[in-house]
């Protein structure tokens, strides 16, 4: 996970499957959580076959153990998989799905793969064309996330920041950028996991704005912040 996060995914691959080789059968919870990183370091890699292999057996097995929330998990990674391969409205019955799985859960509880299946669901119908039911459901999903503390909300203020600018709102689509920029520093996240995703939705707006200049020289400094992590 730390290898991951640091970016160095041949790396973060091979101890994912060494830990495979290593641990029992009755840690399912750490299995299933490599075979999920497997799966998308094989989607970042454009291995979309490979990903379809680890997702299936990560999924088989949350089935076996009978666990929701990870087989929930399991329906999330292949929803990103489907729609990396331009299959969105598959990416939308895979999720729906995913919420079904917790469907007998408690209600007033808040869980962190609800909040991300949510905030999915919403982006995948802004990629429909939707926007009022991916607003809907963004908002849904960004609060079950920050309930949770969990940095999946970062999806959520994107997708809503570019409707808004696209829409001709850039006032409050910088405002999700810079609530979601705030969140990350209360909650003291490396900025490694979120500074590429929101200087890009910046730089999108800044685009729109017709400031083009400002946009090439923040994206000239983000490549040189993730050169120099290498």
């Amino acid at each position: 996970v730390i290898a991951r996060g640091r970016g160095d995914t041949e790396r973060a691959r091979h101890y994912c499957i060494e830990a495979l080789t290593c641990l029992s059968a009755d840690r399912y919870g750490q299995r299933l959580m490599c075979l999920s990183s497997l799966g998308n370091l094989a989607i970042v890699q454009g291995d979309l076959w490979q990903a379809r292999t680890w997702n299936r057996e990560a999924l088989d097995l949350a089935q076996r153990v009978g666990n929701p929330l990870f087989e929930a998990l399991a329906h999330y990674d292949r929803a990103r998989l489907l729609q990396a391969r331009g299959e969105v409205l598959r990416a939308l019955d895979e999720v729906q799905r995913g919420l079904q799985c917790l469907a007998d859960l408690p209600p007033r509880r808040r869980y962190a793969v609800r909040g991300r299946l949510t905030l999915y669901q919403g982006y995948l119908l802004s990629l429909r064309l939707q926007p009022a039911q991916a607003r809907e459901h963004l908002l849904a999903g960004i609060a079950e996330a920050r309930a949770c503390r969990d940095i999946s909300l970062l999806i959520g203020h994107c997708v809503l920041a570019n409707m808004d600018g696209r829409a001709g709102d850039l006032s409050a689509a910088h405002a999700h950028l810079a609530e979601a920029e705030r969140l990350m520093h209360i909650w003291d996240i490396p900025s490694i996991y979120y500074l590429a995703m929101i200087t890009l939705c910046k730089c999108e707006l800044w685009l729109l704005q017709g400031q083009t200049d400002l946009a090439g020289i923040w994206l000239a400094r983000l490549g040189q912040t993730y050169a120099g992590d290498k």
